[in-house]
């Protein structure tokens, strides 16, 4: 695993942090686990858009 997965599973980097380094980092990645890092990243951002709109109700 890599540090952009673990640091954000462990809520080390925020999101951004993770996008900014998802694209200095994706052309020395793998090809199929820059996909991983991609669907990590989307599903930390529905997670957080989940969170914000229970917060509202």
């Amino acid at each position: 695993m890599c540090l952009i997965c673990v640091d954000l599973q462990k809520e080390r980097m925020t999101i951004l942090d993770a996008k900014r380094a998802f694209r200095e980092m994706v052309v020395d990645m793998d090809p199929n686990h820059a996909r991983e890092v991609k669907d990590l990243i989307a599903a930390k951002e529905k997670e957080a858009k989940d969170e914000a709109n229970k917060d509202k109700d």
